[in-house]
């Protein structure tokens, strides 16, 4: 199985730190040469950081050798959509989007998340987080379980820390994850992604991924104040035209982008397939 992994990064605002280059290069160390034998890559997608910030990731990708590669873009990209970038240029059987301060506990981390693709209709794998999980499921884990993955059923949605993606659901939308939203809105798309092809997702709780932000010095908000506050400003207003013509439980359309338009153009086309097609 060929595993892309893809670590999009951002700092726009980054200073040489030797604490800061210390704490990224063991995160991303932690994604190497993961155990079962699989053909692995690793990529940081950069959009788009200052000069030292992209000088550094430079220098870390030539001393890793050839499995680790760069994306240097030249404009400022979302998280997903910088993963998106990605697959364009590789060849991949599971892509993998792991946040930058993200880090995994062994080496079996793959070997968990592949057992989940074992069952065909597994398209999307998500790991238990330390932190940030989505509220919807028990995401946030303090360590490991030895419990088996459960389903992830809409309206319930994951929180996009870490997720793993097979190429038979990326494929069909022309290898793009749902990419137009913030605040939860692409999460929410991905779930359409996986409806459409009749797959599912599931909560994998052996896989456990240590999610530690470093705050002094490095940036990990993609979402800036300003455009928060204007999100909720339309939320009301989007919650309710979506939802006199499409009941769903609390809240689930209200976020970014109007979902009406998005509900209304994918209704349009009449099936799953074409309402998923409309999020990215």
């Amino acid at each position: 199985m060929r595993v892309l992994v893809v670590i999009p990064t951002f700092e726009p605002g980054y200073e040489p730190n030797p604490a800061i280059e210390a704490f990224y290069r063991a995160n991303f160390d932690s994604w190497l040469d993961p155990a079962g034998g699989f053909d692995w890559t690793v990529c940081l997608s950069d959009f788009a950081s200052n000069a030292p910030y992209k000088a550094f990731l430079r220098r870390y990708a030539a001393e890793r050798g050839p499995r680790v590669h760069m994306l240097d873009g030249d404009r400022r990209l979302s998280a997903t959509q910088a993963f998106n970038a990605v697959l364009r240029t590789r060849s991949y059987d599971v892509a993998v989007l792991a946040a930058s301060d993200t880090r995994v506990r062994d080496r079996d981390w793959l070997v968990h998340l592949a057992a989940d693709f074992a069952d065909p209709r597994t398209v999307i794998a998500i790991p238990t987080v330390t932190e940030d999980g989505g509220p919807w499921l028990p995401q946030t884990q303090v360590a490991p379980r030895d419990v088996p993955s459960i389903e992830i059923v809409a309206p319930k949605i994951f929180q996009l820390v870490v997720g793993a993606f097979h190429r038979h659901m990326l494929e069909a939308f022309d290898h793009r994850l749902a990419d137009r939203f913030l605040a939860m809105g692409n999460e929410k798309g991905m779930m359409w992604q996986s409806l459409a092809v009749d797959g599912r997702a599931v909560l994998n709780f052996r896989c456990n991924i240590m999610h530690e932000r470093f705050h002094d010095g490095g940036r990990h908000r993609w979402n800036d104040d300003q455009g928060r506050a204007e999100r909720r400003r339309l939320e009301g207003e989007i919650s309710k035209a979506v939802n006199a013509v499409l009941p769903m439980p609390g809240g689930w359309f209200r976020y970014s982008r109007p979902w009406h338009e998005a509900i209304a153009e994918g209704l349009r086309g009449g099936t799953i397939r074409a309402l998923a097609r409309s999020l990215y």
